[in-house]
């Protein structure tokens, strides 16, 4: 996963179902920064060594959301 540019780490799927696969890790304070500051998160999901799929998604209203889950 990156923010805008920034490697923020890895997570490795713990479950997978036919409908599909979940991940889950901790969430440090330097990382909520940077999604709270960043425009963009790049997901890559690897299906096989060398094969993934990327996606980038829009931080657009991020910040607003995590203050009202506080």
């Amino acid at each position: 996963m990156k923010v805008d540019q920034d490697e923020i780490g890895k997570l490795p799927f713990f479950k997978c179902a036919p409908i599909g696969c979940a991940a889950e890790g901790p969430i440090s304070d330097d990382v909520i920064s940077k999604l709270l500051t960043g425009r963009n998160i790049i997901i890559t999901i690897y299906i096989r060594p060398g094969e993934g799929l990327r996606h980038v998604l829009s931080l657009d209203g991020f910040a607003d959301g995590y203050k009202a889950l506080k």
